[in-house]
């Protein structure tokens, strides 16, 4: 009787713990990142210039953060067959002094892989300061004349792709459209964080 009720705690207490992690991992994701101050008008920058005529789109990323590949996996939905529409920018964090192991991520090649996108190195973090960029997966959508039309996230909650209200106010900018959705949360990891994403492979 005594091995049964014993039998019976442990199981209890391993549902219990694992209850525990799932509920936390859950409030985890579903948490959005605090995001920054965007300018209100396109901060002159040498690095970056706007096509005149044509709006721009510039997201910012971590190379080592889990979360931003949903966040260039709805890029890539937002852009495809939209090329022509929109300049489309994504600009990752890179540490001088970390040269090597900030290089040609993985998701710096995912970025990469998608048509028509410029990919460009942040060095110390100077364009991130101009636009005010904080998180991973932060994202900027100004108009043809340079003004903010969008910023925010563009995925439905951390490190996971589907339907939300960022990526759907993109879509309905590049073509043309208005939105009465001007943000979204970010879901993202801060872009000042240098060794807290050795999880993403090289």
């Amino acid at each position: 009787m005594m091995k049964l009720f014993s039998r019976i705690l442990i199981c209890s207490a391993w549902l219990l713990s694992i209850g525990v992690g799932v509920f936390a991992m859950q409030k985890y994701s579903m948490t959005p990142a605090v995001a920054g101050i965007a300018p209100q008008q396109w901060p002159a920058s040498p690095c970056l210039k706007m096509i005149e005529g044509k709006p721009t789109l510039v997201m910012f990323a971590h190379p080592k953060c889990p979360c931003t590949r949903a966040s260039l996996a709805e890029l890539a939905r937002m852009v495809s067959n939209r090329q022509a529409r929109v300049t489309t920018i994504v600009v990752f964090m890179n540490y001088a002094t970390e040269q090597n192991s900030w290089d040609h991520t993985n998701l710096w090649d995912q970025a990469v892989s998608i048509p028509g996108v410029q990919v460009v190195r942040d060095e110390q973090g100077e364009l991130s300061h101009r636009f005010g960029a904080v998180c991973s997966g932060e994202t900027y959508f100004y108009d043809t004349k340079g003004n903010l039309a969008f910023h925010g996230g563009i995925t439905s909650s951390r490190g996971h792709e589907g339907d939300n209200s960022g990526h759907d106010a993109i879509v309905s900018l590049i073509q043309g459209y208005a939105t009465e959705t001007s943000t979204h949360p970010v879901f993202g990891c801060s872009l000042k964080c240098s060794h807290s994403h050795q999880e993403e492979t090289l």
